[in-house]
Parts: C-alpha cells; structure tokens; sequence
C-alpha cells in the first residue's frame, strides 16, 4: 500500500522526500492514498472475518459482492491519474463505483461524474491554493 502510494508520486515526478512535508503538492495524495489503501484493507479483513462463522451453528453472513471490483476500481484509478489527471479519473472512477455499489440510475451516475470532482477539485485549487499536476491528456479546468 505504501509502496502503491510512493509509486503514483514519484510517477506525477514529486521526489519521495516531499512525502512528509506538509506544504508539499505530495503530501495530501500520500496522505489520501494511506486512508483509502488502510480502509480498504479494512474492508478485506472483515470480509474475511464476518465470511467465516463465528460459532458452529450461526447463519452465515452475505458475501460482500462488489469488494473485489471496488479495490480493483481504487487500483486503476490510482495508476490512471498520472496519466489522464485527477479530473477525468475522478470523473470516471466516482459513478463507476456508484454502480459497483448497486446504483443503477443514469441520471444520478452523470451527476457523480461531474459534480464531486468539480468540487473537490475547485476546493483544493481555489481555496486552499493547492494545486493538482496536471498529467498528459487532461486539461484545464
């Protein structure tokens, strides 16, 4: 997971000792990339637990069917941000985990797809003056 995390930094061209550095444009991806990597890995050990009866004789919990797809969904959206930037991943990997997730309304998908990135993006930009790399096929916003 750290490893994971240091990688899509050093791939955005941020030195790994920019990491800790609280002012640095690295520290909040580092930061974001641990909590969601540790929740993640969270959610994998309690699949694992809660999937295993705890007495003989206890009803049996349902799978967590969309678990896999999800953590696979965070990987490729954390390889794809150097590569397409933070707006258009965000815009992808928002609603197409909302439909893992079992939302099937179009409308409600296309509002993911703009809305929470847009924001995220406008807040980090303009309001706390920090600054996302852009990558080689994403644009201005």
């Amino acid at each position: 997971m750290l490893a994971a995390a240091a990688l899509s930094v050093t791939l955005a061209g941020q030195p790994l000792s920019d990491l800790l550095d609280i002012a640095s444009p690295a520290f909040f991806p580092f930061l974001a990339s641990l909590l969601i990597g540790g929740v993640s890995l969270s959610l994998v050990v309690q699949a694992a637990v809660v999937l295993r009866p705890l007495r003989p004789g206890w009803p049996r919990p349902p799978a967590v069917p969309g678990l896999v797809p999800a953590m696979a969904l965070f990987v490729a959206y954390a390889v794809a941000i150097p590569w397409v930037g933070m707006w258009a991943a965000s815009a992808i990997a928002v609603p197409a985990l909302a439909w893992i997730l079992g939302l099937r309304r179009l409308w409600l998908l296309a509002l993911l797809a703009a809305l929470p990135p847009w924001l995220v993006i406008r807040l980090f930009e303009s309001a706390l003056n920090i600054l996302f790399p852009e990558a080689a096929l994403s644009w201005s916003m």
